[in-house]
């Protein structure tokens, strides 16, 4: 009872169907959520290449999964997010660092982390704000790739990853896969503000040793 709501997303394919749940993430703790219209009137479906936002919809996204892959001080698009504490992009960074800093012989095996994020193309949604900004939800995927020498055998490093990665032989490389659902405000075009990022769903998928 003391953790973040969630935030679910329903989908209705049309008017009279029944509504089924398409997505959902865990708000960030202390977030602020925008507004919506009336209940009676109801929020307007906004699309993908909705231009009337600092960010169409499909861009907000892939903007965002830049940020996750890259961190703030590397991604180009830092300046046009509003980042609070406990976002996707610090959880996926600070998991990075703590793999390379805490990882047993990492740096004596000639070890490298890279971490890649990309936007789920045809994967999102998106409903318009009281302002006229967007709530958008969407699929990011991500991928890290820990790799040492190849005289070296890199093991999963979680639990889950043990159990995704199954009775494969450990070798020098260790893929693990990550499907992340998120939510992102998107302000108005005409707005001064920037777009806020309001939860995530942070899963591994797939464990492998190549």
């Amino acid at each position: 009872d003391m953790g973040a709501p969630p935030l679910v997303a329903l989908d209705q394919s049309e008017a009279r169907d029944d509504y089924k749940m398409w997505a959902w993430v865990q708000l960030i703790p202390g977030v602020q959520m925008p507004a919506f219209a009336d209940a009676g009137i109801g929020s307007e479906a906004v699309p993908a290449d909705d231009e009337s936002l600092v960010a169409k919809p499909a861009d907000a996204l892939a903007q965002y999964a830049d940020l996750v892959g890259l961190g703030a001080k590397k991604s180009s698009f830092s300046d046009a997010f509003d980042l609070p504490d406990g976002d996707l992009v610090s959880r996926v960074q600070s998991d990075a660092k703590n793999v390379r800093e805490n990882t047993p012989g990492f740096e004596d095996a000639g070890s490298k982390l890279t971490v890649k994020y990309e936007a789920r193309k045809d994967a999102g949604r998106a409903v318009r704000t009281a302002d006229g900004g967007a709530l958008v939800m969407g699929v990011l995927e991500g991928t890290t790739k820990l790799t040492a020498e190849e005289e070296a055998e890199v093991p999963p490093l979680t639990a889950t990853q043990e159990a995704l990665f199954g009775d494969q032989d450990p070798s020098n490389v260790l893929t693990v896969d990550y499907t992340d659902m998120v939510a992102l405000y998107v302000p108005p075009k005409d707005s001064d503000q920037k777009i806020r990022p309001l939860g995530y769903q942070h899963d591994a998928t797939a464990a492998s040793n190549e």
